[in-house]
């Protein structure tokens, strides 16, 4: 139940992918208002919205299949029924996950998804309770302002955490994890690879962030919402913001564990392949100087590169 004057919130965290929400949403795990849920990462409304993302609805009825045969016995032992999974991973070949069943529900029934997270907030002292699937960052403001009324119908804010990487940056980070996780789709070295992949789809909407910041515009006042860029995050300043957008007291960050913010090109990809990469977003970078209100340059190397 809320602690006297502190409203029930939920956090969306749209992302961008590559870009710190993992560290975002560790840090508020350590706040005492946080309302522990069985994974960061939840995949629903993706799965449901966008096409490039249907694999999960499949992914994921696969696993409550796994699951169903291995409670009648006619597969091995169930996996463990929770379990904090970063990854977002519903299953597949490492065993069944029970936790493949709620999520196929809330695909099933959206309104499960507004229950689930309005009753961990009915815990005694817990007042914070989020999503964090950089995926939701290509959701449609239709979507997200439904998100936000199902909240509302519960006594339930909503708030939104929207963290930008230099495109170019992002897109390398991007695709060394393609490679990493996918080898048979980035056989090539990693200049070649980002030369070749940077116009896929999967990759080139998750730098493009102009959608995303008209989106927010619209469904958002902008003291609800945190925008901010990842080469900044790691900064006493910054988590402040993130803590008054959500409403938990600051508790101290460890800087210690993040991933490097890049504040030069990278080396190991061409120059001339990082301009075009960054070329393609051109208009990414006028969008975000006009919405933080400054010259992006500032921060990001590869805006020199146009």
């Amino acid at each position: 139940m809320a602690l006297d004057g502190e409203p029930l919130t939920f956090t969306l965290g749209l992302g961008a992918q590559k870009a710190g929400t993992t560290w975002v949403h560790r840090y508020l795990r350590g706040s005492d208002r946080w309302a522990q849920g069985f994974r960061k990462e939840y995949h629903v409304f993706d799965a449901l919205d966008l096409d490039q993302m249907k694999w999960r609805v499949a992914r994921t009825l696969e696993a409550v299949e796994h699951g169903v045969a291995a409670f009648r016995g006619t597969a091995g032992a169930p996996g463990s029924a929770d379990g904090d999974t970063e990854d977002g991973d519903d299953g597949g070949s490492g065993g069944p996950n029970p936790g493949a069943f709620m999520i196929a529900a809330m695909m099933a029934q959206p309104a499960i998804y507004f229950d689930y997270f309005s009753g961990l907030l009915q815990r005694p002292g817990k007042t914070l309770a989020a999503d964090f699937t950089p995926d939701y960052a290509l959701l449609g403001a239709d979507r997200v302002r439904q998100i936000r009324r199902g909240f509302d119908r519960h006594g339930v804010r909503t708030r939104a955490i929207f963290l930008m990487r230099d495109p170019v940056d992002r897109t390398i980070s991007a695709v060394r994890m393609r490679k990493r996780f996918l080898p048979d789709q980035a056989p090539w070295e990693v200049g070649e690879a980002v030369e070749r992949m940077h116009t896929d789809q999967a990759i080139a909407s998750r730098s493009d962030y102009t959608p995303t910041l008209a989106m927010l515009d619209e469904v958002f006042a902008p003291e609800e919402t945190y925008v901010g860029l990842y080469e900044e995050l790691f900064d006493e300043s910054a988590v402040q913001a993130i803590c008054d957008v959500v409403g938990i007291p600051f508790h101290q960050p460890d800087f210690e564990v993040r991933h490097n913010a890049n504040t030069v090109l990278d080396t190991e990809v061409p120059e001339d392949v990082q301009r075009r990469v960054a070329q393609s977003h051109a208009d990414v970078y006028e969008a975000v100087s006009r919405r933080l209100d400054r010259d992006v340059a500032e921060v990001w190397p590869s805006a020199r590169l146009l």
